[in-house]
C-alpha cells in the first residue's frame, strides 16, 4: 500500500524555535490507516480515513508531551517548546514601585 511521510510544525514567536514532527502514514490491507510520529515514542494511531489518522496522531502527540511535562520528564523535544524568562533583579522590582 505504500507509506507516506509529511511534516507538521508548531510555530513560535522565535522562528529558530519551530518544531517539526514527521508523520508517517500507511494504509493497512484491511483499509485502515495507521499514522505514527517516530520522534515521539508511543504516538501511533489507527483511523478509518487518512485524515482521521493524521488528526488523531497529532492530538495524541500533544497529550503524550503534556503527560511527560506533568511527570517532570523533560526531553530535547519538550525543551525546544518552552523557555522560562529570567526574573528581573529585586533591585529593579523595588525601583519600579
Amino acid at each position: 500500500m505504500g507509506m507516506n511521510r509529511f511534516e507538521f510544525s508548531s510555530p513560535f514567536v522565535d522562528p529558530s524555535r519551530v518544531m517539526t514532527f514527521a508523520i508517517e502514514i500507511e494504509q493497512e490491507k484491511d483499509g485502515r490507516w495507521i499514522a505514527e510520529i517516530p520522534q515521539i515514542p508511543g504516538a501511533m494511531v489507527y483511523g478509518r480515513t487518512r485524515e482521521e489518522a493524521v488528526s488523531r496522531v497529532e492530538a495524541l502527540a500533544l497529550r503524550v508531551l503534556a503527560e511527560r511535562i506533568e511527570h517532570g520528564e523533560m526531553s530535547s523535544v519538550i525543551e525546544r517548546v518552552f523557555s522560562v524568562a529570567a526574573a528581573p533583579p529585586l533591585e529593579f522590582i523595588y525601583a519600579v514601585k
